[in-house]
């Protein structure tokens, strides 16, 4: 094994060469195997092992994203403040379903308050 870490996996191209996967495209293909492992076990399929291997080898081995996302929660973005609404009130903010906010939500991708969400909105500029 390297020194810095396991081995990238690598892709290959129509000529056969090979082609290094930057981080974020590992992190798309380890989450897209995951979910396909998730319907074969849901449909009854039994992969192969090779491809349990793969998985297990691409597991994200770092810090929890969701809680990496309610650490940054905790500040609000520059030139924006943290107001407290209702959910109906943050989903016209947002544009999307009250569902959808709880979803966003279970997953911490959000920050509630009691019955209410905690929304970034951009602060008001003065007109010059």
């Amino acid at each position: 094994m390297p020194v810095d870490g396991p081995p990238r996996v690598v892709a290959v191209d129509a000529h056969g060469n090979a082609v290094a996967l930057g981080d974020r495209a590992m992190l798309h293909l380890a989450h897209a195997l995951r979910d396909h492992l998730q319907r074969c076990h849901r449909s009854g399929i039994v992969p192969p092992p090779d491809l349990l291997e793969l998985a297990a080898a691409m597991a994200p081995t770092g810090p929890n994203v969701r809680a990496a996302g309610r650490q940054r929660a905790a500040a609000p973005l520059a030139g924006h403040r943290q107001v407290v609404m209702t959910y109906a009130e943050a989903a016209r903010h947002h544009g999307v379903s009250t569902r959808t906010l709880r979803r966003w939500r279970a997953q911490g991708l959000v920050r509630g308050v009691g019955r209410r969400l905690v929304v970034e909105v951009p602060c008001e500029v003065p007109a010059a």
